[in-house]
């Protein structure tokens, strides 16, 4: 704000005049320079600027400056001037008055956004405020239960918490609300102040892998549900332990959900190469879900695989070959039984 000054000098010698401002932080306050020299019967004119800082390190509110300007030769000769500054980005001006420094504000779904707000009583007689949100959740917001009272002319600062919870509900982006003081001495004097809240974006969600072990070609379901507050992108990726299997995922390797959304996939896994003989074998592999700000969940899994031959055919096998080789060895031996016989009985004679 600037705010122009004519300094004269009405002595009959040139004067220095300090300029000095109270009744408010003298960083707010820039002037070309504290001290203006004048001469006898001139004038000067001097623009003091005041800048309060941005809305997030300063509160509304009305303040009452005192603007001095006083003579170096004569100590008691100094003039002051009072001055009205009403710091605000929403200023309403009635018999139920409202400041705010801002109407924008940021909130972090599980933590509190403290929204301040300056009421004023600009009626002829005491009266109390009631404040009111419209627009959020009501469990968003906590509001001064009890009505401020407030004298003819007296101001108050109060303050609203909002906090959305860490749940899908809070949807992520802008959501308008309104700020609402009514009299309660006249309910039809109030004031209304339209604001934006966004919400940030808050991650979460729950991977589940059933049943975590399967047999070979056999498809285990795995559930993704998205229990953020905004859309997301999951990445899929699966390994085994020294690369054994080879997985059949459908429908995708990413999968897209909407806040509050679940999905199941099919994952089957097959071994690369099966032993020709022996029994169960166990391949252990890892499911990792990556959402797209990064946070992992991993989970683990076991492929149940089966030889060629079973163990159990493969003893069979043997013990028949076993059995055949004993029979042959049985009837060759026979056979030659049989032809030394007709020689035993010739010698014999």
């Amino acid at each position: 704000v600037s705010f122009p000054l004519v300094l004269l000098n009405g002595g009959e010698e040139a004067d220095f005049f300090k300029l000095s401002v109270r009744g408010i932080p003298a960083g707010w306050v820039s002037l070309p320079s504290p001290v203006v020299r004048i001469r006898e019967g001139e004038q000067r004119d001097v623009v003091l600027l005041i800048q309060p800082p941005d809305s997030g390190q300063v509160h509304a509110g009305r303040h009452r400056l005192t603007v001095q300007v006083a003579s170096h030769a004569i100590e008691e000769d100094l003039v002051e001037l009072q001055v009205a500054l009403t710091v605000a980005t929403i200023e309403i001006d009635d018999r139920v008055g409202l400041l705010m420094a801002s109407n924008t504000f940021s909130a972090v779904p599980g933590e509190i956004t403290a929204v301040p707000v300056v009421l004023l009583n600009q009626g002829q007689d005491e009266d109390a405020l009631q404040l009111a949100v419209d627009g959020l959740p009501g469990s968003w917001v906590s509001c001064p239960q009890e009505p401020v009272v407030l004298a003819p002319g007296q101001q108050e600062e109060v303050s609203l918490a909002i906090q959305p919870p860490p749940e899908t509900e809070s949807r992520a982006g802008r959501h308008r609300f309104r700020i609402l003081v009514r009299s309660e001495a006249n309910p039809d004097d109030r004031a209304e102040a339209t604001c934006v809240l966004t919400v940030a974006t808050y991650t979460a969600f729950e991977a589940i892998l059933d049943p975590i072990q399967v047999e070979a070609g056999e498809a285990a379901s795995l559930t993704i549900e998205n229990r953020g507050n905004y859309q997301q992108v999951f990445e899929l990726m699966w390994r085994s332990l020294n690369d054994q299997l080879d997985f059949d995922v459908s429908p995708s390797h990413q999968v897209r959900l909407a806040a509050g959304q679940t999905e199941t996939l099919d994952l089957r896994g097959l071994p690369r190469r099966r032993p020709l003989v022996g029994g169960e074998m166990t391949y252990p592999f890892t499911v990792r879900v990556r959402s797209a700000d990064g946070e992992v969940q991993d989970l683990r899994g076991e492929v149940i695989g089966k030889a060629v031959v079973p163990t159990w055919l493969a003893l069979i096998v043997v013990v028949l070959v076993l059995a055949l080789v004993c029979l042959s060895a049985f009837v060759l031996a026979r056979g030659d039984l049989a032809i030394l016989k007709p020689i035993r009985s010739a010698i014999s004679a």
